[in-house]
């Protein structure tokens, strides 16, 4: 399955209404037998000329949240998660990049896991188990100024 980069350019937005957003997004890649690998959040940016939306009649605009999905997809999803993208009020501008994928064929996306809260992720328990072994003790001899100290 090729790798993609998928930039969106979203429209200011308060947090839950971007947050949203960006989960809409997420879906229409999940929907086409998708990967998310990872999401970057790049911030609120001023633009460097007014972009309006691809929507007849939308608004300007000088500022957008840009956002960034690290994805697998096959190349006909991607024109449909890209045609999605683009008939999103939210969304500004979708642009994708095709780059080299270093993924393995039989890789599953383990979603579910990662929706847990932290302290429940299979990856986090196996790092808190390492945390709370024992540490071993050590013997620094029976003399007189070990004992004064201890």
């Amino acid at each position: 399955m090729p790798a993609f980069e998928l930039i969106l350019l979203i429209k200011k937005l308060q947090k839950p209404e971007l947050t949203l957003c960006m989960k809409r997004a997420a879906n229409f890649i999940f929907d086409n037998q998708g990967i998310l690998r990872k999401m970057e959040y790049l911030g609120l940016q001023p633009l460097h000329f007014r972009l309006s939306s691809s929507i007849p009649n939308a608004k300007r605009f000088n500022q957008a949240n840009f956002i960034l999905y690290h994805l697998d997809l096959p190349i006909e999803s991607m024109k449909k998660v890209f045609e999605d993208c683009r008939y999103d009020t939210d969304i500004i501008r979708a642009y994708y990049i095709r780059k080299e994928s270093n993924l393995p064929e039989n890789y599953e996306c383990e979603l579910f896991d990662e929706l847990k809260p932290p302290a429940k992720r299979p990856s986090v328990m196996s790092l808190i188990e390492e945390g709370r072994k024992k540490k071993p003790d050590y013997d620094m001899g029976d003399s007189p100024n070990v004992r004064q100290i201890l």
